[in-house]
């Protein structure tokens, strides 16, 4: 029964039992050694309790003492300050009166000392803007994401907000798509460039190139779009340039080893590859631009010629497909090269063959749209190829046959610019792709109508 009593009653209230007449009995015995353990009980948690009143109370006068230095530190501040602000009203003073000196001597303007305090000012109120979430993400938006990118770069001060949004900024605003030169319907070469700002949903005229040109190619490196070979109608081209969307400033680059236009551009690892074309024979050469350097370099040519072929890079690798053989035929091979072994492997073939074709690169897969069947016929079908399990499959045709267009990706979906329908008529329209829907959407179209355009896609 003893076991089944709560210990906090047994400390409370010990039961007692009388002795025996003799003195002595195993009851008597069991019950004193009880008593004696609970009184031993009650002994050590005294004695706890005191210690911890003492730790305590330690730590009461310690806190007291760090109190009375933290309060004698507060009022040395408290005079620093008044100290600080004395010295500060006799500088002023002294300010305004050389202030007063100088323009009397005519070395300083009215306006001039007023406007740097404005400047300092504006320059503190952008900093407190800029260290708000919701302003700088409205800032970003105005600016663009290419000036947003620099601001870090020009002042740590006003950057540092930026850059720790540059992420929520990037999903956003997704890239503008980018059209360059290209030719009319009656086949003028054009100089004009624009861009479709995906954002706005508008398009807005850019800087001219510096030479006419249709049937180059184009790519997007590191926020820059590369302009390269082509014809301006007199002659093959094997000038490279160079579109910075942040300055709007073209600048020329090394020219090509080889002239050639009709051929295909991508962007692998960080450089420029320019595959196949056509300069007086097709071509399956393969160059590759450094932008560090500034140098071009041959490498391991393609397994076949090809001109009029797309190009587009995934998961570093390049993949090329459609263009005419040597002998003018459409083809509707394709084949991928791997930069780190310098090796171009075969792909299975495409269900069309296509030359005049565009590829872009979209959610692990690889899209080859439109195109021409050679002299018979325009293509408005959509191939795309699984690199995992190594098939072509068909996608929604594009709203009309189209050749010669230019291809971009931009926030998950595909535009397709430019180009000539199936009675060889240019076209400005503009549509895109979105794989989520399987649905393609009309633009707005292009300012210009544009055979053989290049088109890139860049923040700006």
């Amino acid at each position: 029964m003893w076991g089944q009593v709560p210990v906090a009653t047994r400390w409370a209230s010990p039961r007692i039992v009388p002795l025996s007449p003799s003195g002595s009995g195993s009851a008597s015995c069991g019950f004193g050694t009880s008593a004696d353990a609970s009184t031993d009980d009650l002994s050590h948690l005294s004695a706890q309790t005191l210690t911890r009143l003492e730790v305590l109370e330690h730590l009461v006068a310690e806190l007291g003492t760090s109190l009375s230095r933290a309060e004698q530190q507060h009022e040395k501040l408290k005079r620093d300050h008044a100290a600080l602000k004395e010295d500060h009203g006799f500088l002023k003073e002294e300010h305004g009166a050389l202030c007063d000196c100088l323009r009397a001597a005519g070395v300083l303007s009215q306006r001039e000392p007023e406007e740097r305090r404005l400047l300092r000012h504006t320059l503190l109120l952008l900093q407190e803007i800029l260290e708000v979430p919701e302003l700088l993400l409205l800032v970003g938006s105005a600016v663009g994401v290419a000036s947003a990118r620099l601001l870090p770069a020009v002042s740590r001060a006003h950057g540092r907000g930026m850059r720790m949004l540059l992420p929520s900024l990037l999903s956003r605003i997704p890239p503008s798509i980018h059209v360059f030169g290209g030719h009319t319907a009656l086949g003028q070469p054009l100089d004009s460039a624009e861009r479709y700002n995906v954002f706005e949903k508008r398009w807005e005229v850019l800087p001219s190139m510096q030479m006419a040109r249709f049937s180059a190619a184009s790519a997007a490196l590191g926020n820059k779009l590369y302009v390269v070979g082509g014809n301006n109608g007199q002659e093959v081209l094997d000038s490279a340039i160079c579109f910075d969307p942040t300055t709007g400033c073209w600048e020329t680059l090394t020219a090509m080893p080889t002239p050639r236009q009709r051929c295909a551009a991508a962007s692998v690892l960080g450089r420029l590859h320019v595959i196949g074309g056509e300069h007086r024979c097709t071509l399956k050469v393969n160059e590759r631009f450094d932008p560090v350097s500034g140098c071009w370099e041959a490498l391991t040519p393609m397994n076949m010629e090809r001109t009029g072929c797309a190009a587009a890079a995934l998961e570093e690798r390049l993949y090329v497909a459609g263009g005419a053989d040597s002998v003018g035929h459409a083809s509707a091979s394709a084949e991928v090269y791997d930069p780190m072994s310098g090796h171009w492997s075969q792909l299975p073939w495409m269900s069309a063959a296509r030359e005049f074709c565009a590829a872009a690169a979209m959610g692990g897969r690889l899209y080859v749209l439109g195109g021409r069947l050679s002299l018979w016929g325009t293509l408005a079908t959509v191939e795309c190829y699984n690199p995992v399990t190594n098939v072509w499959c068909s996608h929604p045709d594009m709203p009309e046959e189209r050749s010669r267009c230019g291809v971009a990706v931009s926030a998950g979906q595909i535009y397709v610019i430019g180009g000539s329908d199936a009675r060889y008529e240019a076209l400005s329209a503009a549509s895109r792709f979105d794989p989520t829907s399987a649905r393609w959407i009309d633009l707005p179209p292009a300012t210009l109508p544009r055979v053989s355009c290049a088109v890139a896609a860049a923040w700006c």
